[in-house]
């Protein structure tokens, strides 16, 4: 008897010490697992971005798709929602092509008078009050001159990349042939993985793709319509505040509400910036005009709109933005919130699974933890 008292203690160490090293085996081998599909798909990176936009496109289609299969076939329907959205999105491109190069050749010629002379810029306040600190007006000239001289450069490096247009042409074919295949086979794909899959994946299986769509759809189609009504009542307020290449501005908008965190503050810098070049007074109202869009966006329209969807921390975000970058570029940064965002969830629910198959690990946790 004493024996066995004296023994208890040994063993119930030796099943602690023996649980600590299970579970941070596990999270090491989890660690190696996410190091392992990074590289992957850094390597294939290009063909997994096709897929990954050809999915998305077909997930925002859908439900289209399933309103014109009312009254008609799947494959017509599919026929004809692309035809609509081909059609409203060549014409919407005209305009903006036609007059965003309008107004960027116009914003280069005022660049490049303005920064060469020193003037125009920066608004007479502070000119004199640099001045004062020894600043000269020909000094300013040649920061002007250094300033421009890197903008050709920068706009020198952007013209090849433009110039590639058959790749991009490929690529988009490439993308749209990919999207049509996920609208016709998507249903028949995702009814084989949840019957034909041994039975004990198949509750998995259905909860990856119902979160997947949930989060990923939810967050595309949120994100379009709130990103047309910031970009909406952005290009009002600048418009109404007289700020230099308001189109320009709007249409940037639009594309920064896709970048989370960061996209906030690129597009009102440049705002300001821009506003800058016509007088201070309109670059402060113009600061005051991006704070009052942002509060109606988060407290208003975001939380409507597109609610808990995502949910994600913001310190993952920024993280998430950074890797998705660094593997993908720009439509890396696009697809970063997201994709972390389902990453998160199945997360979540592993962990909750593994605390339900092993309540005897977390007896001594207090509730709420």
């Amino acid at each position: 008897m004493n024996a066995s008292q004296q023994e208890e203690p040994y063993t119930d160490s030796t099943v602690f010490w023996y649980h600590r090293f299970v579970k941070g085996a596990a999270l090491l081998i989890w660690i190696a697992i996410a190091g392992v599909v990074f590289w992957l798909a850094g390597r294939v990176g290009q063909a997994l971005l096709l897929l990954i936009l050809g999915a998305l496109i077909a997930h925002i289609l859908a439900p289209l798709v399933r309103f014109f299969q009312r009254w008609l076939p799947r494959w017509l329907s599919i026929v004809l929602v692309y035809v609509l959205i081909l059609s409203f999105v060549c014409v919407l491109l005209f305009f903006i092509i036609s007059a965003a190069i309008r107004e960027l050749s116009l914003f280069i010629g005022w660049m490049e008078a303005y920064l060469s002379s020193g003037r125009g810029l920066i608004p007479q306040p502070i000119l004199d009050y640099m001045n004062k600190l020894g600043i000269s007006q020909e000094q300013l000239q040649r920061m002007g001159e250094q300033w421009f001289s890197q903008i050709q450069k920068v706009m020198s490096s952007i013209f090849p990349l433009l110039s590639n247009t058959f790749a991009l042409f490929i690529n988009t074919v490439l993308v749209i042939m990919l999207s049509i295949y996920f609208l016709l086979s998507g249903p028949a794909i995702a009814h084989w993985l949840t019957s034909r899959t041994p039975n004990r994946h198949q509750r998995n299986i259905a909860f990856v793709l119902q979160t997947t769509g949930r989060i990923i759809g939810g967050y595309m189609r949120g994100n379009l319509l709130l990103g047309a009504a910031m970009s909406i009542l952005t290009g009002i307020g600048l418009f109404l505040l007289g700020v230099p290449y308001a189109f320009l501005l709007t249409v940037l908008a639009f594309v920064m509400e896709f970048v989370p965190v960061i996209g906030v503050y690129i597009l009102g810098g440049t705002i300001v910036l821009v506003a800058l070049t016509k007088s201070l007074q309109t670059a402060v109202m113009a600061l005051v005009l991006v704070i009052l869009l942002q509060n109606i966006e988060n407290n208003i329209l975001a939380p409507r709109i597109i609610g808990r969807v995502v949910g994600l921390n913001p310190i993952l975000t920024v993280f998430a933005i950074v890797a998705g970058t660094n593997l993908f570029g720009i439509a890396g940064a696009f697809l970063a919130a997201p994709v972390a965002a389902v990453l998160q969830e199945l997360l979540k629910a592993s962990w909750s699974h593994w605390r339900e198959m092993h309540p005897e690990q977390f007896q001594n946790e207090q509730p709420g933890n």
